[in-house]
């Protein structure tokens, strides 16, 4: 029986180390895009300025004072040892998307537990994310899918709170999972829940105090840039005879659509769970992230990590339906912005056609996938019931 066992576990470690290692190489061989260098600016405010100032000085900082310091570190790293910035600043999300693996790894029924590490350590979505994009959202991405590993396995709902509270102290959009996840967690523990979220979120609290204006206006306020995405599309589409009428037509579909897109992220995840009767976090992760990118008002392309893990989990053949189309829209969209060797690509925030065209099969394939997964709990929630 071991030497039945032991082979496959030697090549799931074989796989994520290869998935790792691929990672480095890409981020030592290349600068990234251009976040790197909105990040290094950040950093170099910081270390001039101090943490506070940094938000009125630059207002393209839009991340929470935790992210900003961890990227901070990095920088001091950089200064001490010679070691290249870009290089040092993707360690984290490689090392985020290391926790990823090993949790899918875990959380994958055996027969396709090799099948949902190579999906996830092999496609250029996460690994060019991670490896070359220049950003924190694979690890923010990592500590809350740990977050739902641990009320999945029945953990201490303070844990969990408290690993989510990290996630979004270092960036907002894990807070779309917290309706989900008291939902799941219940009315008896949801104050110690919502405790462990909170005590990281002091960071954010002080930003309130200290950074003051500027803070609110660049964190809490952030509208992501406007591309060809989702129900933005559509809705352009859709009005499309008067947007010759309206001067920046695009920017005030975006900027109309902004408040109900934020209100339906945030509560209908918790509606489906509670109609379907559902208490599996891992589907509320894909709910929540799912929604989250399905009905986004604006996009980044490092966004498309989300709900990937939950989505490797529970519809392994959607996942790789929207790894295809994820992936061929970030290569083109990197090659499009390409600017030289080491490989780096400096965007603007409009994606040309052709890119957008691929977005535009991503959405539907996120949109496919958690369709059919709720479809698919319906009708298992209808077999129950008759």
């Amino acid at each position: 029986m071991r030497n039945f066992q032991t082979p496959p576990a030697l090549l799931l470690v074989a796989l994520i180390v290869v998935a790792i290692m691929l990672r480095i190489w890409i981020a030592a061989s290349s600068v990234g895009s251009s976040d790197v260098g909105a990040w290094y600016q950040f950093a170099v405010g910081v270390d001039e300025d101090g943490l506070w100032r940094l938000y009125a000085r630059d207002s393209l900082c839009n991340v929470p004072p935790l992210g900003v310091l961890l990227v901070w570190a990095t920088y001091k790293i950089h200064l001490a040892t010679g070691v290249a910035f870009p290089l040092i600043l993707r360690i984290p999300g490689i090392l985020g998307d290391l926790l990823t693996l090993i949790l899918i790894g875990v959380g994958c029924r055996l027969p396709s537990r090799i099948f949902g590490i190579c999906l996830f350590g092999f496609a250029p979505v996460p690994l060019l994310i991670a490896g070359y994009h220049g950003n924190l959202d694979s690890l923010v991405n990592a500590m809350a899918f740990a977050s739902a590993m641990v009320l999945h396995s029945g953990g201490s709902a303070f844990r969990a709170g408290l690993l989510l509270g990290i996630a979004a102290s270092m960036k907002l959009p894990p807070l779309v999972l917290v309706p989900t996840a008291l939902f799941v967690v219940g009315w008896s523990r949801w104050w110690v829940f919502l405790m462990g979220v909170g005590i990281p979120l002091i960071s954010v609290l002080g930003g309130v105090i200290w950074g003051g204006r500027p803070f609110i206006q660049d964190v809490l306020q952030y509208q992501p840039p406007l591309d060809m995405w989702g129900v933005t599309v559509f809705l352009t589409t859709i009005l499309g005879p008067w947007r010759s009428e309206i001067p920046g037509f695009p920017h005030v579909i975006a900027t109309s659509y902004a408040l109900p897109a934020k209100l339906l992220i945030m509560t209908l995840p918790a509606v489906v769970m509670n109609a379907l009767r559902s208490t599996d976090i891992l589907f509320g992760f894909l709910l929540a992230f799912g929604g989250f990118l399905i009905f986004a008002p604006g996009f980044g392309p490092q966004y498309l990590v989300y709900p990937l893990p939950a989505l490797v989990l529970l519809a392994p053949r959607w996942a790789a339906r929207y790894l295809a189309a994820g992936s061929c829209a970030l290569i083109a969209l990197y090659s499009w912005f390409f600017v030289g060797y080491p490989f780096a690509s400096i965007h603007n925030s409009t994606s040309p056609l052709h890119v957008s065209f691929l977005y535009y099969l991503t959405w539907c394939a996120i949109a496919g996938g958690v369709g059919a997964t709720i479809v698919e709990r319906w009708t298992q929630k209808g077999g129950k019931g008759s």
